[in-house]
């Protein structure tokens, strides 16, 4: 009996010793493939980074030509388009680019993991709610609304740049970066102290450069550039509005549907005002193009 009790002490706690050491396994194994997992998702987050920042320069790069090529079509002519009819051309443009260039776009573009997150709630939500009238209309609203932003930012943009100097409008379009930190912080969003000095600096900046006379080496300042440039601080200030009605709404609306009914409504608005207000230009600078074009082939 007693060699029994023995052998079966033994058994037991060869099988204890080996349950625990298959547990120790089970949780190296854990462990390494949390790490392993970890690992993984620290170089998605810094490729995500990276690219973020490539598309953030690339941006840019366009942006700041944006200003120098529209002063140039306003000043490297005899007859410079009216102002009106380039901007119903700019957004026309965008709206054919999107309707045929959009899908394959978007279809060949990577999406970080927090928009990829975004599109699955917003196409979630959107399934949920397929026969909600009221979710519809919703993200229409919020498409008019960044539309109708877009169109007084650009409408602004290119009317102060026919009367202003490219690097003044170009200067003053980036306030844009420095009234949304300023926004923010004034709605209880934390804005860093580097930040908050950056906007005061920046904004010294502009005052100065927009107020250089020509006999420092500047641009001279007269009543049409003051006027130009006024427009371009206006066009600055609807551009940061539109970036902070665009996080606000890019939360609720697929980008798709949210970016197409934009675009739509700042083509529409656009063609509309050149017909309303635009009309004479309009056909005096056809009627000049096509004098310029006879005489030239004569």
């Amino acid at each position: 009996t007693v060699d029994t009790s023995s052998s079966s002490s033994s058994i037991d706690y060869y099988s204890r010793q080996e349950k625990q050491q298959l547990q120790q396994q089970q949780s190296s194994s854990s462990s390494l493939i949390q790490e392993a997992a970890d690992d993984d998702d620290d170089d998605d987050d810094d490729d995500e980074y990276q690219r973020g920042l490539i598309t953030i320069g690339g941006i840019t790069l366009l942006f700041a030509s944006n200003s120098p090529a529209l002063h140039a079509a306003f000043t490297s002519f005899e007859s410079p388009p009216p102002v009106l009819l380039v901007n119903a051309v700019i957004s026309i443009l965008a709206l054919v680019g999107l309707v045929f260039g959009g899908s394959t776009l978007e279809s060949n573009t990577r999406l970080p993991s927090s928009l990829i997150e975004n599109t699955t709630n917003n196409n979630n939500n959107k399934s949920l709610n397929n026969n909600n009238s009221a979710t519809a209309k919703n993200n229409r609203r919020g498409g008019i609304e960044l539309g109708v932003w877009k169109f007084l930012g650009t409408t602004a943009n290119i009317a102060g740049l026919a009367l202003t100097t490219a690097s003044h409008g170009a200067f003053l379009i980036q306030l844009t970066t420095l009234i949304v930190p300023v926004v923010q912080g004034l709605r209880g969003v934390p804005v860093p102290r580097r930040v908050q000095y950056s906007v005061g600096l920046a904004l010294t900046g502009v005052f100065l450069f927009c107020t250089t006379s020509s006999s420092g080496g500047g641009d001279a300042v007269t009543s049409s550039s003051s006027l130009g440039d006024a427009l371009c601080v206006l066009a600055a200030i609807f551009y940061a509005t539109y970036d902070l009605r665009l996080f606000e709404w890019g939360k609720q609306v697929p980008a798709r549907e949210l970016i197409t009914t934009k675009i739509g409504t700042q083509a529409l608005l656009s063609v509309v005002l050149l017909l309303a207000f635009g009309m004479t230009e309009t056909q005096d600078y056809y009627t000049q193009m096509m004098m310029v074009v006879t005489t030239s082939s004569s």
